[in-house]
C-alpha cells in the first residue's frame, strides 16, 4: 500500500478504495481519499493482519549541531529505515524531547525530496533505543519516560546502556561464561588499586561508562617499583604508585573507573588483535550474526579505529572450534544480560585471545556502532528487522 504525507496539512492518506488501514495499534483509521494532496510525497507500506501496518520508532536525543536536529549516527539511521521501508514496515527517527513533549512528530526520509523531513507519526509498536548519551539516559526524566512507554504497550529495545563492572559481575555469574573473563575489579581506594597492580604486574584501566576505547591506559610495574602508564596518546613513567594515585584518583574515582588483568595477546605481523561478534536475538535464541577483526596499528593499547586500529579479514583466522565457542558466548551473554537489565535483541562484544588461544570478553556493548564491513551491516539490517516484526507483529493482532 502506497502512503501520502500531505505537506500543507500534515496528514497521512491512502488512495486504496474500500480499504480500511490502520498504523500499528492506532484505532483511528489512516484517511482515504482518490485525489493524491499536493505537496506531499510517498512511501511504500505493508498491511498485516489485513489492515494493520507496523510501526518502528527508532529513538535517539535532540543535537542543534546537524541540519536536522537529532543526534546519533545518522548513516545508520537511514540504512536501517530504507532496510524497514522496503519490507513495509513504516519506521521513523524521533527524539526523546519529542516523546516528552508530547508533539507527535518524527523524520521520515523522502526519496521524492532526498531529505528527512520532519512530518506526524504514530504510535510505534516498537522502539529502537539508539540514545548515545549515557548522562540522559540516567536521567529521571528518561525513566518516566520508558514508564510511559510501558504502559503504552509499547515495547523498548534495547533498554540502555550499562557499566562495564555491572557487566563483568553479571556474566561472572555465569560458570559458562566465567573461563572467559579476565579478573576485574571496580577502583574505589588506592590500596584496592595498588594490591591489584602488585597481584597482576601489568593491569587495563578503563572508564566504567566509556567507549571507542577512550580513557584507557595499561599500566605496569616495574622492578624498581616505578609505574609505567601507556596511552593511546604515548607512556608516562610515575617513580611509584603513589604519584600515580595522586596525579589520576580524581578522575579514576569520578568516571567510576575499572582494572582489568592484562592479557598477553596472540599479535598479527607484529600487532594485537581482537574479535569484534555482533549478535541479535531470534527466535528464543541469541545468535552471532556478524564476525569480525580489528588489529591495533599506531599504538598496541586498543585496536579501536577510531584510535588507530585497521580491519582484517575473520575469514583468515577462521575456524570450526573458534566459531562454535563464539556461538557459546553469544548465546549466554544474551541469556545473562536479558536477565539482569532486560531484553537485549542486539548487542556486540570484543574478543581477546592470549598467546595460548585462550579467548577473553574484553567488552560488551549495548549499542553497536556501525561495522565497516558491508557484508555485517547488511545481515545487521535484516536481524533487526526480523526482531521488530517478532516483538510488534502480535501488538496487531485484537
Amino acid at each position: 500500500m502506497k502512503l501520502y504525507y500531505d505537506l500543507t496539512n500534515r496528514l497521512w492518506s491512502h488512495r486504496s478504495s474500500g480499504q480500511e488501514a490502520y498504523f500499528g495499534q492506532e484505532t483511528t483509521q489512516i484517511h482515504s481519499s482518490e485525489e493524491i494532496p499536493l505537496p506531499s510525497f510517498s512511501i511504500q507500506s505493508k498491511l498485516e493482519h489485513g489492515n494493520r501496518i507496523l510501526t518502528v520508532g527508532i529513538m535517539t536525543c535532540q543535537n542543534k549541531k546537524n541540519n536536522f536536529g537529532i543526534a546519533g549516527n545518522l548513516p545508520l539511521f537511514y540504512d536501517l529505515h530504507q532496510e524497514l521501508l522496503k519490507h513495509g514496515i513504516f519506521s521513523f527517527i524521533f527524539t526523546a524531547e519529542d516523546a516528552l513533549a508530547n508533539t507527535g512528530l518524527g523524520l521520515v526520509y523522502s526519496a521524492d525530496y532526498e531529505t528527512w523531513m520532519k512530518v506526524s507519526v504514530p504510535k510505534p509498536c516498537v522502539i529502537y533505543n539508539r540514545i548515545p548519551f549515557r548522562s540522559f539516559e540516567e536521567s529521571a526524566t528518561f525513566q518516566s519516560l520508558l514508564n510511559n512507554f510501558k504502559a503504552r504497550n509499547i515495547s523498548v529495545f534495547n533498554p540502555g546502556f550499562f557499566h562495564k563492572y555491572d557487566m563483568f559481575a553479571a556474566l561472572a555469574k555465569s560458570p559458562e561464561l566465567s573461563p572467559f573473563l579476565p579478573e576485574t575489579i571496580l577502583l574505589s581506594t588506592s590500596q584496592v588499586l595498588k594490591d591489584f597492580l602488585e597481584n597482576h604486574r601489568e593491569i587495563y584501566v578503563k572508564p566504567g561508562k566509556g567507549n571507542r576505547g577512550s580513557g584507557i591506559a595499561a599500566l605496569s610495574l616495574t622492578n624498581q617499583s616505578a609505574i609505567m602508564v601507556k596511552k593511546t596518546s604515548g607512556t608516562e613513567t610515575y617513580p611509584a604508585f603513589d604519584d600515580y594515585w595522586k596525579s589520576e584518583a580524581d578522575r579514576l574515582i569520578r568516571k567510576k573507573y575499572i582494572a582489568q588483568r592484562a592479557i598477553e595477546p596472540k599479535k598479527l605481523r607484529g600487532h594485537r588483535f581482537d574479535y569484534r561478534i555482533l549478535v541479535h536475538y531470534q527466535n528464543g535464541v541469541h545468535l552471532v550474526t556478524g564476525k569480525a577483526v580489528r588489529m591495533s596499528q599506531t599504538q598496541e593499547i586498543t585496536t579501536h579505529i577510531p584510535r588507530g586500529g585497521k580491519l582484517y579479514p575473520y575469514n583468515r583466522l577462521q575456524s570450526a572450534e573458534l566459531d562454535e565457542q563464539f556461538k557459546t558466548i553469544a548465546e549466554q551473554c544474551g541469556i545473562i544480560l536479558s536477565k539482569s537489565f532486560g531484553f537485549f535483541g542486539e548487542f556486540s562484544i570484543d574478543i581477546g585471545e592470549d598467546l595460548k588461544g585462550n579467548l577473553f570478553i574484553y567488552e560488551v556493548n549495548a549499542k553497536p556502532m556501525q561495522f565497516d564491513e558491508p557484508e555485517i551491516e547488511a545481515a545487521r539490517h535484516k536481524h533487526l528487522r526480523k526482531i521488530f516484526r517478532e516483538i510488534g507483529l502480535p501488538k496487531l493482532l485484537p
